[in-house]
């Protein structure tokens, strides 16, 4: 087996107890318990949980802010009429489809904000957040490299944070669905676009003062 097809197996190793450990969280908690027993559940020993996830809880939740990431771009990929989008309309989308891809792990996440919350874990939270905006960004078409690319996903930081924090404890329809946190969600994006428009107006006072 060439080294490429050993890391390829070992990915998809680490995969599969993520996601067997995502279910043991709600109940354990994030600890190496739940990452051992997760290991168990997908076919393999407490060792083979060590060997793919050296730095426990942080790794195995980085790798589950990638793989979501990843689910979120792949719906968005098939999404229609994506094209034809505003951006506006395109982050929207993003930031639905990011939440329904852990929709079944609400607590999950609930223990993933406050082990984030912990004053070590912080940089983390921040590191795994401004990945989410960044693919969200990337993917409604943003490539800006000036002062709009830190503008953008910092107000976008703020309106996704609070946006799930609403989520979290709306219970949604009968459908599955999270109309109210829709509502939310584009009452935040559009404060987000009134605040972008004096962010231009004062930037551009500041290029003309030079």
């Amino acid at each position: 087996m060439s080294e490429t097809d050993e890391i390829d197996e070992m990915e998809q190793v680490r995969e599969k107890i993520m996601l067997a450990t995502l279910a043991n969280v709600p109940f354990d908690g994030w600890c190496r318990d739940a990452i051992n027993a997760g290991a168990i559940e997908a076919g393999y020993d407490a060792d083979m949980a060590l060997r793919a996830f050296p730095g426990e809880t942080g790794d195995v939740i980085q790798l589950w802010v990638d793989w979501s990431d990843a689910q979120m771009l792949e719906a968005l990929d098939g999404l229609e009429g994506w094209e034809d989008m505003s951006v506006t309309a395109r982050i929207t989308a993003a930031v639905k489809a990011r939440i329904m891809v852990n929709a079944q792990h609400r607590e999950t996440l609930r223990r993933t904000l406050s082990w984030y919350a912990l004053p070590l874990n912080v940089p983390l939270a921040v590191q795994a957040t401004l990945s989410t905006v960044n693919s969200m960004w990337y993917a409604a078409g943003d490539t800006s490299t000036d002062f709009n690319y830190y503008s953008k996903r910092g107000l976008l930081t703020t309106v996704y944070t609070a946006t799930v924090l609403y989520w979290m404890s709306d219970e949604g329809d009968e459908e599955g669905n999270f109309p109210e946190t829709w509502d939310f969600l584009e009452r935040r994006l559009g404060d987000l676009g009134t605040v972008s428009k004096v962010a231009d107006k004062v930037k551009g006072k500041m290029q003309g003062a030079c």
